[in-house]
Formats: structure tokens, sequence, C-alpha cells
């Protein structure tokens, strides 16, 4: 029974994973029926069957008809931009600081190279992410690194 998990979808359309932490006397079906919110259908699978890891864990979907819980694409992309603003607002403090020391000093190309850089900054979540899902992973534009 460890190797099982229950799954559902709740009331606000999250994917929610019951795992059995130990022998409790009862049966995978009971602790679903246990468990699992009233007037919610859920179904028992193998722990093999989820994703390999939880890098999109938010965006994890039993909504397509598959033996899998699967990763909903598009909720995946919209982390993946959530990530990236994260890795990008240091970067943009950082520009905040040269470009106050660019005015002190009256540095006006400085000031401009520093606007330009803040733009693509800012359109860095405007990029096209990949479709497939480890591609996106992996995805880490050049700006942010």
């Amino acid at each position: 029974m460890i190797n099982k998990r229950i799954v559902y979808t709740n009331a606000d359309g999250v994917c929610c994973i019951i795992t059995p932490a130990i022998e409790c006397g009862l049966s995978i079906d009971e602790i679903a029926r246990k468990d699992v919110p009233n007037g919610l259908s859920y179904r028992i699978i193998d722990a093999g069957q989820l994703p390999a890891d939880r890098v999109f864990r938010n965006a994890w979907t039993d909504e397509y008809n598959t033996e899998t819980v699967d990763v909903h694409l598009d909720k995946a992309k919209e982390i993946k931009k959530d990530k990236m603003r994260d890795l990008r607002k240091p970067l943009m403090d950082h520009c905040d600081i040269e470009f106050m020391k660019a005015v002190e000093v009256g540095d006006e190309d400085m000031k401009q190279c520093i606007i330009a850089r803040k733009q693509e900054l800012r359109n860095v979540t405007k990029l096209k992410l990949p479709d497939d899902i480890e591609e996106l992973k992996a995805f880490h534009p050049e700006i942010l690194r």
C-alpha cells in the first residue's frame, strides 16, 4: 500500500495526492473514502505514475485521459514565468542602483544603457517558452544568468 497514491481534484481544481504513510489497518479504498472530501471522485495509482519530480508540482493535473498524473503545460509555463520574475528582481535592483550612480555623475550613456537592459529584463517573461516539459525545466534565458 505504501507504493499506492490516492488522486483527486479538489473543488478549486487542484490535483491532490494522498500518500498513505504507514500500515494503519485500513485498506487503500477505506483510506480514500475516509480522506477524500465527500462528493469528489478519486482513483488509486502506483507512485510511479506521478511526475518524476516536483518542479511543476502546482501544475499537476489529473484531467487528462491517461493513467498518469500529468503536468498542465500552460500552468507550468506560468510557474516558469514566476521563477524568471524571481531571478529578474535582484538584477533589476542592481540596475536601479547603477542608474542612480549614473545620475549622480551625469553619465547619459550609462543611463541609456541601463534603461535598455532593464527593458530587456522586463521582456524576459514575453519570450516564447518551450512546449516540452523537460525543455521548459531547462529553459534559462542568458540575460538571467
